[in-house]
């Protein structure tokens, strides 16, 4: 039994379009982890704050080197 072109075509663009959202949460978390923990995700630290929901926004920053 054939499969359509466009049924083969959804399924690859959804596992594709999965394996973005899945990079983007990971992506999110080692960035709160890295926050709480005081270090940095890929060179950057993060600032936190807390909007009017009382959620946690992160704000990212590049320390800057104290010695070369």
């Amino acid at each position: 039994m054939e499969t359509s072109l466009l049924f083969k075509t959804l399924i690859i663009l959804s596992a594709q379009l999965g394996i973005i959202l899945i990079m983007c949460f990971y992506t999110l978390k080692q960035a709160r982890l890295a926050y709480e923990n005081n270090k940095t995700l890929f060179g950057t630290s993060f600032r936190g704050s807390v909007n009017m929901k009382n959620q946690l926004n992160l704000i990212p920053y590049i320390q800057i080197k104290e010695t070369f």
